[in-house]
């Protein structure tokens, strides 16, 4: 009896060692030893930025967001290897909540190991660059980038997800149009939905939103919502679902917001920004993510932001964007006023409209919203 066991022992280790050693590097993992186990707090993101040379690496650190708000929570790695600016914090392979970072682009989906301050290789050999990417605990989906002949790009989703084979497949679910530009900014909301902003029809200025789309994981159109404003999301670097709004965050190279987060919102049906939140990140070249994959359905309440008139940057040196209050009337007038009392500026009430100002003396001035002669509300800005 006791040979018998000491054999079926052997043979159980012999067929262990077998299955450790067979296991390629897309199979599942299973030995949570190797959990990460990032944090994931409610109300905050991560900021993926690049240091550039000498230093040439990347940094990720947390921040919150609340009450419009952004802090730093903390400094979560330093000296990260500079590969693409791309970034998805998911529970990905693992079977127990462990979530970590990953990174993709031609080649490689890499998983941040946080004990070596390093990625570890996932060779999935996808061949395309990755414009952007986000994900969720069942997959990722990346924006899969690459030129046409007649200038542009062609942009592809691609769904990366484990098999029944447990290994990861890449399977494109939203393919190219040639009428219609996908801005590579993508978002995941918690019923495994995908947001994105589209440029539709075959017009100049690709990064000019024209609609808000939402698909299922399959690529069937679940919402289509056109944009009644002019959005240049030029410089956007990352995009995430929180508090049923959509954030995008901008950078220098976006000149009516060089460094902010801004807020969308969807109310009636219809999609609404809201005023930009001030995010001076480090650097110019980042990228956001979250693990909070939260609710956007559209709602009947206005939020607080846009029940009233506001003016953005404020202090602001050469320009501002007004901001109207929600369903402000169209015969409203947007009336400018120096510290004397006089009329600097005056115009029809158009929401985001951006007023130059760089000429103006500098000092404190009223933005007042007027219908029929009467103020409805003012604002104060500064000009520094």
């Amino acid at each position: 009896m006791k040979n018998i066991k000491y054999y079926l022992t052997i043979i159980l280790i012999f067929i262990v060692n077998i299955n450790i050693q067979g296991q390629t590097s897309t199979d599942k993992v299973n030995d949570t030893s190797a959990c990460y186990n990032i944090p994931c707090n409610p109300n905050t993101f991560w900021l993926k930025y690049y240091l550039g040379p000498p230093v040439d690496s990347f940094r990720i650190a947390e921040y919150s967001l609340v009450n419009n708000t952004i802090s730093l929570v903390t400094l979560n790695k330093t000296g990260i290897a500079p590969y693409s600016p791309n970034l998805a914090l998911v529970n990905l392979e693992y079977p127990s909540a462990c979530r970590t970072f990953y990174d993709l682009d031609t080649s490689y989906l890499r998983r941040f190991n946080t004990n070596l301050n390093n990625w570890d290789t996932i060779n999935v050999n996808l061949n395309f660059p990755c414009g952007s990417m986000t994900g969720n605990d069942n997959f990722i989906v990346a924006a899969a980038s690459s030129p046409i002949a007649s200038g542009g790009w062609e942009v592809d989703l691609v769904r990366l997800k484990y098999n029944n084979l447990n290994q990861i497949a890449d399977t494109i679910i939203y393919p190219w149009n040639p009428n219609e530009y996908i801005i590579t900014q993508l978002a995941i909301d918690n019923l495994n939905q995908i947001w994105f902003f589209d440029h539709i029809g075959n017009s100049s200025g690709y990064w000019v939103a024209t609609n808000l789309r939402c698909i299922d994981e399959m690529g069937n159109l679940i919402h289509d919502y056109p944009l009644n404003f002019y959005c240049d999301l030029f410089g956007a670097h990352g995009m995430f679902i929180m508090n049923n709004k959509i954030y995008v965050g901008t950078d220098a190279s976006n000149g009516p917001s060089p460094t902010d987060l801004i807020p969308f919102a969807i109310i009636n049906d219809t999609v609404v920004r809201e005023p930009p939140i001030n995010f001076i990140a480090p650097t110019n070249r980042k990228t956001m993510a979250t693990c909070i994959n939260g609710t956007l359905v559209s709602v009947n309440e206005i939020p607080s932001a846009l029940k009233d008139l506001s003016v953005y940057p404020n202090p602001a040196s050469s320009n501002f964007t007004v901001y109207l209050p929600y369903k402000t009337s169209a015969q409203a007038q947007i009336k400018v006023v120096n510290s004397q009392g006089q009329l600097i500026y005056s115009s029809a009430a158009i929401n985001y409209n951006t007023i130059n100002c760089s000429t103006w003396s500098r000092g404190v001035y009223l933005v007042n919203l007027q219908e029929n002669g009467k103020i409805i509300t003012s604002k104060k800005i500064v000009l520094e």
